[in-house]
């Protein structure tokens, strides 16, 4: 629906849905790919911070107090078991800071902030990466309809539940309303070096 009353104000009917499912169909595929692939590093990542957590509290003290009592030196034992524990609660703080920080930038009103914040904090990251992918997906979308590059970019600018590809297309135009080609243009807002070269 997002994409359909978007859409409408300057396509007919007929390419306007097409262009529309196509664009769902797309999202939808990619969401479950996105999903499949996550979940398994993301189930070993807590899987092993419990394993940690797990081991050296129940595991690391019946071993040391097995090798205090051989008369063993439990020092460098217990330095390990400190290290681990402190690895274990840097990881679960970082991975608290990462969920925070993506609960506050999931909002569509706070989308772009967060874009904005990421692309100078962290230019060559995979979200900034995987923005700039979506980016070209939903132009290419449009192309691959004949739809004409200013048209493509005005249509992006109506998808307003994507904050991030409608700022994108605005920046984009910016830059060619201001005289300059196409491939310079792409490479002028804060975009993936990707993108120019798509």
């Amino acid at each position: 629906r997002g994409y359909f009353s978007g859409f409408l104000q300057t396509l007919p009917f007929s390419d306007c849905l097409s262009l529309s499912i196509a664009i769902a169909e797309g999202d939808r595929k990619e969401k479950e790919t996105i999903r499949k692939k996550l979940f398994y590093p993301c189930a070993m990542l807590v899987a092993v911070i419990a394993g940690i957590f797990l081991f050296t509290s129940f595991c690391f003290p019946p071993l040391l107090s097995m090798v205090k009592s051989f008369h063993g030196d439990i020092r460098h034992y217990v330095l390990i078991q400190n290290i681990l524990k402190t690895a274990c609660v840097m990881l679960t703080i970082i991975l608290a800071v990462l969920t925070v920080l993506i609960l506050c930038f999931l909002p569509e009103r706070r989308q772009k902030q967060g874009y904005l914040l990421l692309q100078k904090v962290l230019p060559d990251s995979l979200l900034i990466s995987y923005m700039s992918m979506d980016f070209i997906r939903f132009f290419h979308q449009c192309l691959s309809r004949n739809i004409p590059t200013r048209r493509s970019l005005h249509l992006l600018e109506t998808i307003h539940h994507k904050p991030v590809i409608c700022f994108l297309a605005e920046e984009i135009e910016k830059g060619l309303l201001e005289g300059n080609p196409l491939e310079q243009a792409v490479s002028l807002p804060c975009l993936d070096p990707a993108l120019a070269r798509f």
